[in-house]
């Protein structure tokens, strides 16, 4: 990822959280501005972070501020095009047959087109068991 070229992807994952908690992954993809040289957006941005991590305790967030500022430190703002999610609930019911074909209900053409034509290119084919 370069200035010259702005097109980015974000990826957040739940691999880390506590299977107790949602799993599943979210993709982002769009376009990414630097905030390297704009004090203001980078003290906003630590403020908000430290809001977030350390709801209504002062002292904590003016500690994570002062920890996060740095003059080499870039914070980038992306602009999402296209959203792709991944739910691993939906998927284990569809597998468990107890959804009742809501998670085939809205393919995108990446699903029914592309994807079929890349598994035929490379003659693949899908086990149905």
């Amino acid at each position: 990822m370069t200035q010259r070229d702005p097109r980015v992807s974000v990826i957040v994952s739940s691999s880390s959280a506590p299977k107790s908690l949602p799993q599943g992954q979210a993709t982002i993809k769009g376009t990414v501005k630097f905030h390297d040289d704009n004090e203001v957006v980078r003290q906003w941005h630590y403020r908000m972070l430290s809001e977030k991590m350390h709801p209504g305790d002062k002292t904590s967030q003016e500690a994570l501020v002062k920890t996060v500022t740095n003059p080499i430190r870039t914070v980038l703002e992306v602009t999402p095009v296209k959203w792709i999610t991944f739910d691993m609930a939906k998927v284990q019911a569809f597998e468990a047959g107890t959804d009742g074909g809501a998670y085939k209900e809205h393919l995108l053409s990446a699903d029914t087109e592309r994807l079929q034509a890349e598994v035929a290119l490379r003659g693949l084919t899908f086990d149905d068991n």
